[in-house]
């Protein structure tokens, strides 16, 4: 019978299992891979907190926003229920029929009176001309092309041949 619970590896039957370079190195990549699908949430997750409290701290009476559920209104009034929680009163609607909405303030998803923040450019710096696409020429500055024809220009479609 063999002894399974045996300090020596050979006994066991793991021979050579952490002594292969490609294993380890395979090992290293998996705990890094796993490490990394923790750690990066966490970060992305601290951004867009921040951006969202800096979003509920400019609001103002008179800004006008859109709701996480697509409502676009203007702010009438803010209120302060507890210092880290408020509720606004958004108004919304056509003239002669405005609707007023009492929301909390993490229901805003948007601030659409303010511009928003500057976006770095294609390659991490400030944005400059080559991050911008040029237009297309326009097909009548080609020299040599000839306009063509309409191809069915009496209205007649011709018949398919079978």
């Amino acid at each position: 019978m063999r002894n399974f619970l045996a300090a020596d590896g050979a006994a066991a039957g793991c021979e050579g299992l952490f002594t292969d370079p490609l294993t380890i190195v395979m090992m290293v990549v998996l705990v890094v891979f796993v490490a990394a699908m923790f750690i990066w949430p966490m970060f992305s997750r601290k951004k867009n907190s921040t951006q969202a409290n800096e979003l509920y701290a400019n609001l103002a009476p008179g800004d006008k926003v859109m709701t996480i559920g697509g409502i676009i209104g203007t702010i009438v009034e803010i209120e302060e229920l507890s210092p880290v929680d408020k509720k606004i009163l958004i108004e919304t609607g056509a003239e002669g029929q405005k609707t007023t909405l009492w929301l909390d303030i993490k229901g805003i998803y948007q601030n659409i009176s303010k511009p928003p923040p500057e976006r770095p450019g294609l390659f991490g710096g400030k944005k400059s001309d080559t991050d911008v696409i040029a237009p297309l020429p326009n097909p009548d500055s080609f020299p040599n092309v000839e306009a063509a024809e309409e191809p069915f220009a009496d209205g007649e479609v011709p018949k398919e041949e079978n």
